[in-house]
């Protein structure tokens, strides 16, 4: 007699080698990406590249501070936050509106003085020079580049003040008024 049994292949499984090899792998390739995106973060949580150059600065790269009224000479205070990029230097600015005669008004930007670089506070004295009482000046800083230099030192149209600054330079300061009162 003849019975007619079906007969089952048993299910092939897979080795446990293949299995934890994939495991394995699949493990790494995360730990490589976790790695990666909290070294990311640490970059910028520390402010600083691989080399130690800051990669951002929070909030404004220079604080100024002036009085509103002055003489003919007055102190002013800037304090650097952040250290200029390689390749920039920080300019304080003289922003004279309303120079020249009537119908002939125009604004001029001075720079007056390339502040030391180094983080913190310092104090610097300046003289209106030949201002004239009841003149008002804004004073701020930029960060140029030799390039942006030279055109502000090359394109002078009354002393060392210019027409215009360069239009990519980059204002990294507040802006203070100061008005000459005696």
């Amino acid at each position: 007699m003849s019975t007619n049994r079906r007969t089952r292949t048993p299910k092939r499984r897979r080795p446990v080698t293949v299995v934890a090899a994939i495991v394995m792998a699949v493990g790494t390739v995360i730990a490589a990406l976790m790695t990666g995106l909290f070294g990311l973060v640490n970059e910028e949580a520390d402010g600083a590249d691989k080399n130690g150059a800051p990669t951002s600065c929070e909030g404004q790269r220079v604080d100024l501070k002036a009085p509103a009224e002055v003489g003919p000479t007055y102190d002013l205070q800037l304090t650097i936050n952040c250290a200029p990029q390689p390749g920039e230097k920080y300019i304080l600015i003289a922003e004279l509106t309303n120079v020249g005669k009537p119908g002939t008004e125009h604004t001029l930007y001075c720079p007056r003085l390339e502040p030391d670089p180094e983080i913190g506070a310092k104090s610097y004295r300046r003289t209106n020079g030949k201002s004239p009482i009841g003149s008002v000046r804004t004073l701020y800083v930029y960060s140029v580049t030799p390039e942006q230099e030279q055109i502000i030192d090359s394109s002078p149209v009354d002393g060392d003040c210019v027409a215009a600054l360069p239009q990519d330079a980059d204002k990294v300061s507040n802006s203070v008024q100061v008005k000459r009162t005696w």
